[in-house]
């Protein structure tokens, strides 16, 4: 379970609570916690693809969640033997988590020895999209986000 620093507990305070403040669509939820989870795979772009029937997951990649336009890193988390990656942020305080918009992302830096597939330099980022939440008895509310598809940049 990765626990974030207070700085950084702050910083991604500030810019969920600064995107929720501004669509006026917001869907605004108090949680203990925000669960990331993905899944990185040896391919052209890090996806998983219908035409991608031999890929394998990424074991052993670090993998950064980020915000601040993919600039400020949150918390780091390792692929696991599959390429599949679960980080838990708690916030002892609670957070306000806005399930419309979020400016954070998933973030891979490149090259990843393993896979020649992917570019040889870059990063590969994937936006953060809100599934929905759940309460887990130790934690409280939880706000279960995944990674998007990750592009080359």
């Amino acid at each position: 379970m990765a626990t974030p620093s207070s700085g950084s507990v702050l910083l991604l305070l500030l810019f969920l609570v600064t995107a929720a403040i501004l669509p006026s669509h917001a869907s605004l939820i108090s949680v203990k916690a925000v669960r990331v989870r993905g899944l990185l795979v040896c391919s052209a772009n890090g996806n998983l693809t219908p035409q991608c029937t031999t890929c394998r997951g990424l074991a052993g990649v670090n993998v950064n969640i980020t915000c601040n336009g993919a600039t400020t890193r949150i918390t780091q988390v390792v692929t696991d033997s599959s390429g599949f990656f679960n980080a838990v942020l708690n916030f002892v305080d609670g957070l306000v988590f806005d399930t419309n918009s979020s400016p954070c992302f998933v973030t891979v830096k490149l090259p990843i020895a393993k896979c020649v597939l992917l570019p040889p330099t870059g990063i590969l980022r994937a936006p953060v999209t809100f599934l929905g939440t759940v309460v887990e008895s130790v934690i409280g509310l939880v706000a279960e986000v995944v990674s998007g598809l990750f592009v080359h940049v």
